[in-house]
């Protein structure tokens, strides 16, 4: 594939040329390619294809519904924004195949005390909008639960404890986040 800058010779057109050539838009470039080959005898599909295939037919039909709706396209927009090669509709597929991750959770704060703090750091902050906090004694019984807050300005989720906790030992936090396509992510730390 060859990148094909000949300003208005060749901007905006799309294509074959000749049975083995195809001139393709993508973003504000026009690419030169060689024709798709189809095969006369095609595999058959793993199980994993398809897999991925209706998890990818899933996040093109997230992006459609995005676009009919303003505020979302927006949102997307602006995190497309500097991204070559990126719309706000593939901005959108990638944010519904992208899982929920965190890159920590710092519960060094929490001593079992009314005013403690957990602090939860997801890998992309944009994504997570919603997270719940739930602790938990050594039993599996619920000290508290409550929805975390994203301070104005921060990256960083912060849950502060309403209850107290005298049962530390064997207890654990549970962490439920929920992103802008409504997939939810569910992580436990020992405390």
């Amino acid at each position: 594939m060859s990148k094909v800058d000949l300003s208005a010779y060749v901007n905006g057109i799309g294509g074959k040329v000749g049975n083995n050539t195809v001139f393709r838009r993508v973003g504000k470039r026009t690419i030169l390619a060689q024709r798709p080959k189809k095969k006369e005898n095609p595999d058959p599909v793993k199980e994993s294809v398809r897999l991925q295939r209706d998890k990818f037919r899933r996040a093109a039909a997230f992006a459609r519904a995005k676009m009919n709706d303003q505020a979302a396209k927006e949102e997307y927009r602006m995190l497309a924004q500097g991204q070559e090669f990126m719309s706000p509709f593939t901005a959108a597929v990638r944010d519904y195949l992208r899982p929920i991750e965190f890159s920590s959770v710092k519960t060094v704060g929490y001593t079992g005390k009314v005013g403690d703090k957990i602090v939860v750091q997801p890998m992309d902050y944009r994504k997570v909008k919603e997270l719940v906090i739930t602790i938990l004694r050594q039993d599996a019984s619920v000290v508290e639960s409550g929805a975390a807050v994203l301070p104005e300005g921060e990256l960083d989720w912060t849950y502060t404890a309403t209850q107290v906790n005298d049962q530390l030992v064997g207890g654990k936090v549970v962490i439920r986040a929920m992103d802008r396509s409504g997939k939810e992510a569910v992580v436990e730390v020992n405390l």
